[in-house]
């Protein structure tokens, strides 16, 4: 009996309020999401760049609303950024995406979290998609610390 009051009680502190803190506008586009989740973080646009591997004129395309990001984009964009899953699930979805739908997608679901919980950078998250055969998220290797 004691070990199941252990047990809810780690679970219980587990989870922290910025695990479900989503930044959500009405009427939002994925576009001012998006650059709003950057700013959020205290980041400029070139430091951005600079973690995500998106260069800088596609970030200022996406800020004069004159392109929209891929769904790679945004899971990269989150993978860079840290965002947590709900926030991660909401620029996905407001941008017209849905993970759950094809089996190879749902593994972004998962790099998005390795990233939120365990800070994999973005040549982690592509060695993963490389080791499973798939495509990465960029191709240009990140020289993080």
């Amino acid at each position: 009996m004691k070990k199941n009051k252990i047990s809810k009680r780690k679970i219980k502190y587990c989870i922290r309020s910025e695990d479900m803190k989503v930044d959500c506008i009405s009427d939002d586009d994925i576009n001012s999401a998006l650059i709003r989740c950057i700013k959020s973080k205290g980041m400029s646009m070139a430091y951005f760049s600079k973690i995500s591997g998106i260069a800088e004129s596609t970030m200022v395309r996406y800020n004069k609303k004159l392109a929209e990001p891929t769904l790679e984009i945004i899971v990269l964009s989150c993978i860079a950024l840290r965002t947590n899953v709900f926030q991660a699930l909401y620029l996905i979805s407001i941008a017209g995406y849905n993970i759950f739908y094809s089996e190879d997608k749902k593994i972004y679901l998962l790099l998005i979290m390795l990233s939120w919980y365990f800070g994999i950078s973005v040549d982690e998250a592509n060695d993963i998609l490389i080791g499973l055969n798939m495509k990465p998220l960029t191709k240009i290797r990140q020289k993080q610390k």
